[in-house]
C-alpha cells in the first residue's frame, strides 16, 4: 500500500514538472550549504537571500519559478513556507525586478508567408521533406502543442500521448485531429478534437499535405502519425524535426528569423484570440 501511495504521489506532477523541481531544489540545497542556512523549514531572510543570488544569472520571471519551486519543497515535507504576499517581501522582490531588467528574446511566430517560403525548398519526392511539410501544416492549423505531435525520442513516443495514424481521420472536407493527451488535460478524462479544413486549390492546404504523406509513407494505425521509414517505421521526434527544420529547411528559406519547433502552436502571437476560442487543452 506504501508503494502504491508513492507512486500515485510521483504521478502527481508530469515527469518534465519533476524534472524542473529536482533542479531548483539543488540550486536551493546548495545555496543554503554554502551559506550555512537552514533549507527546511527557511525563514524569510532565507528564502529572499536566495532571490538576491538567484537575479544575478536568471530573470525576475525565472526567480519566480524558483520560489515557488522553494516553495513545494516546504509543501511537499509538510512544513511552513515564508508569506511572500507581505509588504516587505513583496517590495524586495519587486526592486530585484526592477535592478534586473531582462528582455525576453521570443521566437518570431509562424506565418502562411514564412510557410510558403519553407514550400519554395520542399521537394515533393523527398519522404523527409513530405513528412515535415504535413506536421507543419497540421501544427499550425490545428493549433497542436508540440509535446502532442512529437515524443523527445523514439523510446518515449506513447500512443496516449502522442498522435498516431488513428487519431487523423480525413475527409474530402479535411482532417479531424484527435488529442486525448495534452499539458492541460494529462489525467485523459476528456478527448479534444480539433477539425482542420481543406483548403482547395491552396498550396497551404493541410488535407493534400497530409494525403500525399499517406501515399509516401503508409503505417499502421497505431503508428505515428509523423514518422519516416529508415528502413523500419520511426517515429518523427522533436530533436529531429529541430535539426531539419532550423538548420536545414527554415533556416534557408528564412535565414532572419529565429523560428522553433513549438512556435507552430497556435500560430503565434499573431493569432491569440484565435488560439482561445480552441479553449483551453
Amino acid at each position: 500500500m506504501h508503494h502504491q501511495l508513492f507512486t500515485s504521489f510521483l504521478a502527481g506532477f508530469a515527469p518534465s514538472t519533476w524534472a524542473n523541481l529536482r533542479s531548483q531544489w539543488r540550486a536551493f540545497l546548495r545555496f543554503t550549504t554554502v551559506f550555512d542556512l537552514q533549507p527546511v523549514p527557511a525563514s524569510l531572510f532565507t528564502v529572499l537571500s536566495f532571490a538576491q543570488f538567484l537575479a544575478r544569472t536568471h530573470a525576475p520571471a525565472s526567480v519566480q519559478n524558483y520560489l515557488a519551486g522553494v516553495c513545494t519543497l516546504h509543501k511537499v515535507h509538510g512544513a511552513l513556507f515564508p508569506d511572500l504576499s507581505a509588504f516587505a517581501p513583496r517590495l524586495i522582490l519587486k526592486g530585484i525586478a526592477k535592478l534586473n531588467p531582462v528582455v525576453v528574446k521570443q521566437a518570431s511566430p509562424i506565418t502562411p508567408q514564412i510557410l510558403l517560403s519553407i514550400l519554395t525548398i520542399i521537394d515533393p519526392i523527398n519522404p523527409l521533406h513530405v513528412t515535415f511539410w504535413a506536421a507543419a501544416l497540421i501544427a499550425f492549423f490545428s493549433f497542436a502543442r508540440g509535446s502532442n505531435l512529437f515524443a523527445a525520442s523514439v523510446p518515449k513516443f506513447e500512443t496516449r500521448k502522442h498522435l498516431c495514424r488513428a487519431n487523423i481521420s480525413s475527409a474530402p472536407s479535411g482532417l479531424l485531429v484527435t488529442f486525448v493527451w495534452s499539458k492541460t488535460m494529462q489525467a485523459g478524462g476528456r478527448i479534444h478534437q480539433v477539425p482542420v479544413c481543406a483548403i482547395p486549390g491552396s498550396p497551404l492546404c493541410p488535407l493534400r499535405a497530409y494525403t500525399s504523406m499517406l501515399k509516401m509513407i503508409p503505417a499502421p494505425q497505431h503508428k505515428a502519425a509523423f514518422c519516416l521509414s529508415t528502413p523500419v517505421l520511426t517515429p518523427m521526434t522533436k530533436p529531429f524535426l529541430s535539426k531539419h527544420s532550423d538548420h536545414s529547411l527554415i533556416s534557408w528559406a528564412c535565414p532572419r528569423c529565429c523560428l522553433r519547433v513549438t512556435v507552430f502552436v497556435g500560430g503565434g502571437p499573431p493569432m491569440p484570440s484565435n488560439a482561445a476560442s480552441r479553449g483551453n487543452w
